[in-house]
């Protein structure tokens, strides 16, 4: 079984967490209420996922992953933020290991942030590591001091040297400061050491706000609307425009209750149906009964958009899909492929020991159906 290790000076917010968490009964949940203690787990247990707050007695949290960046690049980290969460302006800029979530945290969304990180360690897709563009909003957050020292795995290497959180120098090879800052923030598969600000950097060369650099700005809060996943310049250029009268809302609700009783049939099901853009309803089956599509549950802004990573990302034509667990329920959402003006989503909600899998089936196929009408 995977242990999840938790870490929060907060010990009355780790005892929710922890009790939510291992009601689960999907993984084990070890936990720790300062750095220390969280790193002396970390170097005797095999540990799949980390989540941390960022300011801990002993050790901070930064530290900590840090420490996974260079030992356990594979292990996914999810940061408990007081601060809000980094909120990438090109949402595909953040597809490595490093996730937020903003204080208060509900446990059902760090419940949802971990069973998405062990799906993507378990596929292997945690493999590539770190990306250091992931890694610098943690330096503002924390309102750090230091020195970064980055190295890629194939060898490269880089320091950036910040006061307050701000970036005040960097040197990469014999390229000016500007240049090392333009050569290092694309890097991935990163391994950072952080070692104290030495005093002959403490001079400024520059000025820099790592949240912009990172291409983020702070967000404190999340709509419930889920924003495209694509612009239009990333569309592909070959294939034509639809008709403005085509009406995928008729072809979708035609095709949904076409099969509606077959979904019925799938072990542990609960609702299943179609919304638009906006999470308003197009049609469904006791969708309204099981979640409040105004106030979706952990935000599913978190996870379209602070990491296109958790989606399982494929070619136009084919289906993105999310999931989120419960101790009760399993909810899958799938972003309809489409070359029509619109996207759409098909949610689907099982038991927690429904056959979830079929679920995902019959809604993969409902959105190929529609995708293949709507591009005929």
């Amino acid at each position: 079984m995977d242990n999840v290790l938790v870490v929060d000076g907060d010990e009355a917010m780790l005892e929710k967490l922890e009790k939510f968490l291992s009601g689960m009964k999907q993984f084990r949940v070890v936990t720790a209420s300062d750095g220390q203690a969280a790193m002396d787990i970390l170097e005797r247990e095999k540990i799949s996922v980390l989540a941390t707050g960022l300011n801990l007695s002993g050790l901070e949290g930064l530290d900590l992953v840090a420490n996974i960046t260079r030992k356990r690049r594979s292990t996914p980290c999810i940061v408990m933020s007081d601060f809000g969460k980094p909120w990438f302006y090109r949402k595909t800029d953040q597809k490595d290991n490093l996730y937020y979530l903003k204080k208060p945290v509900e446990p059902v969304a760090l419940s949802s942030a971990v069973v998405v990180a062990l799906s993507l360690k378990d596929e292997g897709m945690s493999n590539q590591g770190f990306e250091l563009r992931s890694f610098l909003p943690l330096i503002e957050l924390d309102n750090k001091s230091c020195r970064l020292e980055i190295t890629t795995k194939g060898g490269e290497k880089g320091f950036l040297y910040f006061e307050n959180g701000v970036l005040i120098d960097a040197h990469c090879g014999n390229r000016t400061p500007h240049q090392a800052v333009e050569e290092m923030i694309g890097w991935d598969g990163v391994s950072v050491s952080i070692s104290e600000l030495p005093i002959r950097h403490r001079q400024k060369r520059m000025s820099l706000s790592v949240i912009e650099l990172a291409g983020a700005t702070l967000q404190e809060g999340g709509g419930a609307a889920i924003p495209e996943l694509r612009s239009k310049d990333d569309e592909p250029k070959d294939r034509p425009e639809k008709s403005e009268k085509w009406d995928w809302k008729e072809e979708a609700a035609e095709l949904f209750s076409l099969h509606l009783e077959r979904y019925r049939t799938i072990k542990g099901y609960r609702a299943m149906g179609i919304v638009d853009s906006e999470l308003l309803p197009v049609v469904g089956d006791g969708l309204h009964l099981e979640i409040d599509l105004a106030h979706p549950p952990v935000g599913i802004d978190f996870f379209f958009n602070a990491s296109s990573a958790m989606l399982k990302r494929r070619e136009v034509g084919e289906a993105e899909t999310i999931m989120i667990t419960t101790a009760r329920l399993i909810l899958q959402i799938l972003r309809a492929p489409t070359t029509g003006p619109e996207t759409f989503y098909i949610v689907g909600i099982t038991d927690a020991t429904g056959n979830w899998l079929f679920m995902r089936h019959e809604m993969e196929a409902l959105g190929k159906k529609t995708f293949e009408r709507s591009d005929g």
